[in-house]
């Protein structure tokens, strides 16, 4: 478990909250990570809704302890991804509904 330098402080339980908190999510999570991890995150990040994205996908792999030699591609696959999906419609390339 992760530990913070916050001992006789009054911080110290939320930050032990917090960090037992990220720590069941990494336990749940890990076989969803390791199945889907590089491919989840870039569609994750390419999807163009409120709430997904790189700022999002970076956290959301912070939490789950992805590497960084996986993120970081992840990232740039799906930002890229993602401006083509806004793009495409945009430009009138593909009709929407």
């Amino acid at each position: 478990m992760l530990k913070l330098k916050l001992k006789r402080t009054f911080l110290q339980k939320f930050a032990d909250l917090y960090l037992g908190y990220i720590e069941r999510v990494r336990k749940k999570a890990r076989p969803y990570i390791e199945r889907w991890g590089f491919i989840g995150l870039a569609i994750f990040v390419a999807i163009p809704l409120p709430g997904t994205g790189v700022w999002t996908g970076s956290l959301a792999a912070y939490i789950f302890g992805m590497e960084k030699r996986k993120t970081i591609p992840a990232l740039l696959i799906g930002g890229l991804l993602s401006i083509l999906i806004t793009l495409m419609p945009s430009l009138g390339i593909v009709r929407m509904i």
